[in-house]
Protein backbone atom coordinates (compact mmCIF):
# COMPACT_ATOMS: atom_id res chain seq x y z
CA UNK A 1 0.00 0.00 0.00
CA UNK A 2 1.32 3.43 -0.90
CA UNK A 3 1.74 5.96 1.93
CA UNK A 4 -0.89 8.26 0.43
CA UNK A 5 -3.43 5.41 0.28
CA UNK A 6 -2.69 4.51 3.90
CA UNK A 7 -3.19 8.12 4.95
CA UNK A 8 -6.52 8.38 3.12
CA UNK A 9 -7.70 5.05 4.56
CA UNK A 10 -6.66 6.10 8.06
CA UNK A 11 -8.58 9.39 7.77
CA UNK A 12 -11.69 7.49 6.64
CA UNK A 13 -11.41 5.16 9.64
CA UNK A 14 -10.99 8.15 11.97
CA UNK A 15 -14.14 9.72 10.56
CA UNK A 16 -16.07 6.45 10.86
CA UNK A 17 -14.97 6.12 14.49
CA UNK A 18 -15.86 9.73 15.27
CA UNK A 19 -12.27 10.65 16.10
CA UNK A 20 -10.68 13.99 15.19
CA UNK A 21 -8.66 14.13 11.98
CA UNK A 22 -5.72 15.39 14.01
CA UNK A 23 -5.34 11.91 15.54
CA UNK A 24 -1.99 10.45 14.55
CA UNK A 25 -1.43 6.78 13.82
CA UNK A 26 1.14 6.73 16.65
CA UNK A 27 -1.57 7.93 19.07
CA UNK A 28 -3.19 4.51 18.67
CA UNK A 29 -0.12 2.92 20.29
CA UNK A 30 -0.55 5.10 23.35
CA UNK A 31 -4.27 4.39 23.47
CA UNK A 32 -3.60 0.66 23.26
CA UNK A 33 -1.06 0.80 26.08
CA UNK A 34 -3.36 2.89 28.26
CA UNK A 35 -6.30 0.55 27.77
CA UNK A 36 -4.19 -2.52 28.49
CA UNK A 37 -2.77 -0.99 31.68
CA UNK A 38 -6.24 0.10 32.83
CA UNK A 39 -7.48 -3.47 32.28
CA UNK A 40 -4.75 -4.76 34.57
CA UNK A 41 -2.53 -6.36 31.92
CA UNK A 42 0.94 -6.95 33.37
CA UNK A 43 3.43 -4.29 32.31
CA UNK A 44 5.79 -6.93 30.90
CA UNK A 45 3.00 -8.06 28.53
CA UNK A 46 2.23 -4.47 27.50
CA UNK A 47 5.95 -3.94 26.90
CA UNK A 48 6.11 -7.03 24.69
CA UNK A 49 3.02 -6.02 22.70
CA UNK A 50 4.50 -2.58 22.04
CA UNK A 51 7.89 -4.02 21.18
CA UNK A 52 9.83 -2.27 23.94
CA UNK A 53 12.97 -3.91 25.29
CA UNK A 54 12.69 -2.25 28.71
CA UNK A 55 10.22 -0.35 30.84
CA UNK A 56 11.27 3.18 31.76
CA UNK A 57 9.52 5.69 33.98
CA UNK A 58 8.97 7.93 30.96
CA UNK A 59 7.23 5.12 29.07
CA UNK A 60 5.05 4.29 32.07
CA UNK A 61 4.03 7.91 32.57
CA UNK A 62 3.26 8.54 28.90
CA UNK A 63 1.23 5.35 28.55
CA UNK A 64 -0.72 5.62 31.77
CA UNK A 65 -2.44 8.92 30.91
Amino acid sequence: MWPRNLSVSFKRLLNAAGLPETTRFHDLRHSCATLLIQQGVHLRVVMDILGHSSITIHELCSCAH
